[in-house]
């Protein structure tokens, strides 16, 4: 069982998409069967900006962990933070670090961006 918060998004597990009304809550948890398994995710938030009701859709480009799930154990997608600004939304998303780590807290795997980070990110 993987448990994604809601700024995480799993758009995919072995290339198949992951089915929409997955994604309507807040936080989701989605079943893994056992194996080694390949994990598509992003960074996806909405945000309000100022003081009017503008609301932004914050996404970063997908990326891919690859984990050996075993049978019963729990995971979760984690990040290095949660932006709580638009402008922190938008610079995080220009290279989120996502990871996968086990109900210990210990990662797992590292996401693998489309596009490589600069070294000071």
């Amino acid at each position: 069982m993987v448990t994604v918060p809601g700024h995480l998004e799993l758009l995919a597990v072995d290339g198949r998409a992951v089915p929409d009304y997955l994604l309507q809550s807040a936080t989701f948890d989605y079943l893994l069967l056992p194996g080694e398994r390949s994990l598509t995710v992003r960074y996806d938030s909405l945000w309000a900006g100022g003081l009017r009701a503008n609301a932004r859709r914050v996404s970063s480009a997908p990326q891919v962990l690859t984990v050996n799930v075993l049978e019963r154990t729990n995971y979760r997608l984690s990040s290095a933070s949660k932006p709580t600004t638009v402008s922190e939304a938008k610079a995080f998303a220009s290279c989120p670090h996502l990871w996968l780590e086990n109900a210990a807290g210990e990662p797992l795997a590292r996401a693998q961006p489309e596009v490589s980070c600069s070294p000071s990110d």
